[in-house]
């Protein structure tokens, strides 16, 4: 039985292992900062996220006069905050200049040391309303409304430290800001009727019918820039940065007087003017979240109609840029002609269930 297979070289160097230790030089081989050895590491002082809620619903019943009585209806609130939200921090880079967007610009080390630590309270704050009614006759209505406002410093959707600190949508990757849950769904609505009936005896026919329409996902419009702001090019490379939107006096075109100074030059006016217009397109501000997902709505009628969209990791690199680290200025270079959807084929069929159940 073989209980340790060796890639070519790998004998030279571990030897013959103690299965219960481990081997001297793979811990020399982590070496640190000064043999550019890659680190995910735990903050001695993290503290385990904590969700708190706080729920209030008022349920009621109503006299709708013609429309009938016993009209159920349910007002919701609920408030949640998690405290000690986990985020990732790259701590080996060093800050060697700033942005002209105020982002700071690091340097380009050989290797990452990540830190599982404690970052910015997340919170969750949802509102619903909700009625159901049921007449003699068999049909019977429902129907629901939410609105949500959520917002996080880092999702923490990937299934490793440096993907996490990789992707998710930032000025500063170590310094995450509070934004905007790429799981936001600001407005949902479901609808639903069912009719039941003895068509024949005891013997109950019941068909239903339901609608549920939401508001697409968010996403953030992003730099793609890829290591123009530094740090390691293993963990640096998610373009995630957000989009700066300058105003018009912190503008220039490359060539003209007014470029040494500018904040943001444009590569030709040609950039300028779909940069202009990739803004009003969107309503942009800096950082803004965009719409992006549409959920299924009548694809069974048309398999045209309903198809659902996301965007991977919750943002678009639709402005090509480059950054000087010595001035901080940044340039367009170009407008992608996104976004860049990933079509969702579960959440684009239509289902139709059918069953039958005796009762004797």
């Amino acid at each position: 039985m073989t209980i340790l297979t060796y890639q070519t070289g790998d004998q030279d160097v571990i030897g013959n292992p103690d299965f219960t230790q481990v081997p001297q030089a793979a811990l020399d081989g982590l070496g640190g900062a000064a043999a550019g050895g890659d680190v995910a590491a735990i903050d001695p002082d993290f503290q385990i996220p904590s969700t708190w809620k706080f729920n209030l619903a008022v349920d009621r019943y109503f006299d709708l006069g013609a429309l009938g009585d016993d009209w159920h209806v349910t007002l919701e609130a609920i408030w949640a905050r998690t405290q000690n939200a986990a985020d990732w921090k790259e701590l080996r880079r060093e800050q060697i200049g700033t942005a002209a967007d105020g982002s700071a610009i690091y340097n380009q080390p050989s290797g990452y040391d990540i830190l599982l630590t404690n970052g910015e309270e997340a919170k969750q704050d949802i509102y619903a309303i909700s009625f159901d009614k049921s007449w003699d006759s068999g049909l019977s209505l429902f129907g629901s409304y939410s609105y949500m406002d959520a917002e996080v410093a880092n999702e923490g959707t990937s299934s490793t430290a440096s993907s996490n600190y990789n992707y998710a949508a930032h000025l500063d990757r170590s310094d995450r800001q509070r934004g905007t849950s790429v799981f936001e769904v600001k407005h949902q609505i479901k609808l639903g009727a069912t009719y039941k009936k003895a068509f024949w005896d005891d013997n109950f026919t019941t068909i239903g019918v339901f609608y549920s329409g939401r508001s697409g996902k968010p996403w953030s419009i992003t730099m793609d820039e890829y290591m123009q702001f530094g740090g390691n090019r293993s963990v640096e490379s998610g373009d995630g940065h957000l989009l700066y939107v300058p105003t018009a006096g912190e503008t220039a075109i490359a060539g003209s007087a007014a470029a040494a100074s500018a904040k943001v030059v444009f590569a030709d006016a040609g950039v300028r003017d779909d940069f202009n217009a990739l803004v009003k397109t969107y309503g942009l501000t800096r950082g803004q979240s965009a719409d992006l997902q549409r959920e299924n709505v009548l694809n069974f009628v048309n398999s045209a109609w309903g198809k659902a969209y996301d965007s991977e990791f919750g943002q678009q690199a639709l402005v090509d840029t480059s950054v000087n680290a010595a001035t901080g200025q940044i340039t367009y270079t170009g407008v992608d002609s996104g976004p860049f959807y990933r079509f969702q084929d579960t959440s684009s069929v239509w289902v139709l269930q059918i069953g039958a159940k005796y009762k004797f």
